[in-house]
């Protein structure tokens, strides 16, 4: 069994209009998991989670997003000598809630669910360099998250249809990692980094109309198709039954950058 809690921040420049505005994110939340050998070669497992998200527009209206959200999900990996495939699959269920000030500095409100599935497939082999293990990997991710339409509560009543945005994600990279033999408090660093990119680039689109009036479109942000991201962990505790590891990892794009921190404890019985 294990358990990991996390928290992350995330900043989205704005593109100087009313409608492409940047946001100040902040999330945290937690992760409970379980798993077990069904072979030498492979394990598998599946976890449960929840997030507490704040988001903070930094343009147009200042709107104030809060999202709760609950995922489950399936994984398993399997390693043959050196080289290994991990993959999983999740869902999760989200909760928003928007507020905003209207024209006339009344405030708008709209609540909302959000819904995310999402697969991934990772592969790598492993080779020792000097006291160091060097493993170049590719990964694949699928995500589609959609969004529920609804109508906002004050202001000039705006119903709001949202659609939904896919992402396909390929990725490549290396990991290395500086093992230990030992027991008990230790370091153990590993780093990685990684360059992905979106096949899809699906942009942000919202068709939107006020009461008594003809629709019209919004466009989000267009997002970059390539990104790079770097995760590093120091393992702190390792017994035959307990384990104890921080890490960090970072996300970057054209004016996007994410940054999570991250604690998990896993124990054997």
């Amino acid at each position: 069994m294990w358990g990991q809690v996390f928290v992350r921040s995330a900043d989205r420049d704005g593109e100087g209009s009313l409608t492409l505005t940047g946001y100040d994110a902040t999330a945290y939340g937690f992760v409970l998991g379980a798993d077990t050998l069904l072979s030498d070669t492979t394990r598998a497992g599946v976890a449960f989670s929840y997030s507490d998200l704040d988001i903070d527009e930094t343009g147009g209206a200042r709107e104030n997003t809060s999202v709760e959200g609950y995922a489950v999900s399936a994984y398993f990996a399997y390693e043959q000598g050196t080289a290994f495939v991990n993959g999983a699959l999740s869902y999760s269920f989200n909760d928003a809630e928007a507020q905003r000030n209207g024209l006339l500095g009344d405030p708008v409100s709209g609540e909302f669910d959000v819904n995310q599935f999402a697969a991934t497939l990772k592969a790598g082999h492993t080779r020792q360099l000097s006291s160091w293990e060097v493993t170049p990997f590719a990964s694949l991710e699928y995500a589609t998250l959609s969004q529920e339409d609804y109508s906002e509560r004050g202001g000039l009543n705006l119903d709001v249809d949202a659609g939904g945005i896919d992402l396909f994600e390929a990725g490549v990279g290396v990991k290395l990692a500086l093992p230990s033999d030992k027991s008990g408090f230790q370091l153990q660093p590993e780093v990685s980094v990684g360059y992905y990119y979106d096949f899809i680039g699906d942009q942000n689109l919202v068709n939107a109309s006020f009461t008594g009036s003809n629709a019209f479109t919004l466009e989000g942000v267009d997002p970059s198709r390539s990104s790079f991201e770097v995760d590093a962990s120091v393992g702190l505790y390792s017994s035959e039954k307990l384990s104890v590891l921080v890490g960090y990892d970072g996300e970057f794009r054209s004016g996007y950058s994410s940054h999570g921190g991250t604690a998990r404890l896993r124990f054997k019985f």
